[in-house]
């Protein structure tokens, strides 16, 4: 395994997730994992780009070295197969942006489809959709509340692990 392997398998299972890097197979090697996440990484930052082209961001890889507590959840969604427009909405919102707007329509055996509007307190906003079911995983993650009556949606949290 090389070195900065090891450091995105320590990273993941410092996140509860590290089965992705010890299921690993002779196929498809933890070094291979690594490349295949580091590509989905990159497309995340991609989004992030196109959304946000003003606003200053590290790369995700670099973020979650910073600061792999803060940014738990979206390791976890490194794991699964959420989408990268997904993946950049949930790296906006642990970096501060709020989330404005949720549209989720849902067809059985037909289609699905999900909308979600982030906001930064600059102003910059991103809609951030998706037809892919697996996406709609990211709804589980959002703190629900009410406020004065009012609905709020606000952060977004990673699974915890199961007692052993």
């Amino acid at each position: 395994m090389k070195p900065e392997t090891a450091i995105l398998a320590t990273l993941f299972a410092v996140s509860d997730v590290g089965w992705v890097f010890e299921q690993a197979t002779s196929e498809e090697g933890p070094d291979q994992v690594a490349e295949r996440i580091r590509a989905h990484m990159s497309k995340v930052n991609q989004e992030m780009a196109k959304a946000f082209p003003l606003r200053p961001h590290l790369l995700v890889e670099e973020s979650i070295r910073t600061d792999s507590s803060q940014f738990k959840p979206l390791i976890q969604a490194f794991a699964s197969p959420v989408t990268a427009p997904m993946c950049a909405m949930i790296y906006a919102v642990l970096d501060g942006a709020e989330v404005t707007a949720i549209e989720f329509s849902y067809k059985a055996r037909e289609s699905v489809s999900l909308s979600l509007t982030v906001q930064y307190e600059t102003g910059e906003a991103a809609t951030f959709l998706s037809d892919d079911a697996w996406d709609v995983e990211v709804l589980r993650h959002f703190g629900i509340m009410k406020l004065g009556n009012k609905p709020v949606i606000d952060g977004y949290y990673a699974f915890r692990k199961a007692a052993e």
